[in-house]
């Protein structure tokens, strides 16, 4: 595995609107690639998901954020 990440720019377009997507991605074993985190709009996931996951974590403690976590895992 590398230390080096990549940025790739993209758009993503719905009839006539443009969205700016940017994936942050690192080399991973056996050549293949991982994506580290994603921007839609200047909003990054990762960064959404932290503060989610700390308010939920705040409110309720980590075994309910685990739990919710695998049910909708199961889900998918």
């Amino acid at each position: 595995m590398t230390d080096i990440t990549y940025v790739v720019f993209t758009k993503a377009r719905f009839e006539d609107v443009e969205t700016p997507v940017l994936y942050i991605m690192a080399e991973g074993r056996n050549e293949s690639w991982r994506i580290l985190d994603m921007s839609i709009d200047d909003v990054y996931t990762a960064e959404s998901y932290r503060r989610q996951f700390q308010g939920i974590m705040r409110k309720r403690g980590f075994q309910p954020l685990l739990e919710s976590l695998r049910r909708r895992a199961d889900r998918i």
